[in-house]
This record gives structure tokens, C-alpha cells and sequence, in this order.
């Protein structure tokens, strides 16, 4: 009985400095997508937790190189501190040429997580046709 009872206690004790050791899990979940053109970078807040701008770098890999971006300070989104679902953010100089195929990642700086990791082809955006002025009538002559 006294082997039990010790048995127990070991078990216990190993259990708390095991669980006690956990902690919790601090990385937001958001659903981001990215476009990339020959011109600019964007990515979009799809779902999820607000995420704060002063948190997240940009990672831009091609041909060989990387560039990192200070999401808060680099690109342009929202009119607050927080990227937040439904927002954009733009980086409209990029070191690449059109054809490149570029990786781009971003990153969670306090937990150190990828929160979205893509690759893409820098493409020309197709201009899109605009409807152009209706056309002139003829006006009946008078008689």
C-alpha cells in the first residue's frame, strides 16, 4: 500500500511540473491572401482576429533574394493600428520584375508564426475596358 501511495504522489508531482510548463497558445488565426502584380503587393484580411500592424513583417522571396517589410510602417491599410478583417495593405514599390516568381509570407512577430505563405507570379494586371462616351446622334436638319 505505502508503494502505491508512492507511486501516486511521483506520478502526480511529474504531472504538474509536465502541465505546468504548458503555456498558452498566443498566435492569432486569420485568413489572409495575397496578389501580387508587377507594380505592387496586396494582401487581404479575409476572417479572423484583428491583428496589430505593429506585429506583423512582410517577406517578399525572388530570384535568389529577400525583402522584409515593416507591415505598420511600409504598406498602406485601414485607418487604424490594426489590420483587421475586410482591410487591404499594399506595398506599391516591389523589388521584382513581372515573370518573377515570388514567395510571400506573413509573419506574426510575437509568436513567430507564418500566418499566411503563398507563391505567385508577378503578372501584368490586364487592363480592364471601359465603356467610352455614347455616340453622336445625327439632328434632323430643319426644313
Amino acid at each position: 500500500m505505502l508503494v502505491l501511495a508512492l507511486v501516486v504522489l511521483l506520478v502526480s508531482g511529474v504531472g504538474y511540473v509536465l502541465l505546468g510548463t504548458i503555456e498558452p497558445d498566443d498566435t492569432p488565426e486569420a485568413d489572409v491572401g495575397a496578389t501580387v502584380t508587377d507594380g505592387d503587393v496586396t494582401l487581404t484580411h479575409r476572417g479572423g482576429e484583428p491583428l496589430a500592424g505593429d506585429d506583423l513583417t512582410v517577406v517578399l522571396r525572388y530570384g535568389g533574394s529577400e525583402s522584409r517589410y515593416d507591415f505598420a510602417t511600409d504598406g498602406s491599410y485601414g485607418a487604424d493600428d490594426t489590420f483587421d478583417p475586410g482591410e487591404q495593405w499594399r506595398l506599391d514599390s516591389v523589388p521584382y520584375a513581372a515573370g518573377d516568381r515570388v514567395d510571400v509570407l506573413l509573419i506574426h512577430e510575437p509568436s513567430n508564426t507564418v500566418l499566411f505563405r503563398g507563391r505567385k507570379v508577378a503578372a501584368t494586371p490586364t487592363p480592364t475596358a471601359t465603356a467610352g462616351p455614347p455616340a453622336a446622334r445625327p439632328t434632323p436638319e430643319a426644313t
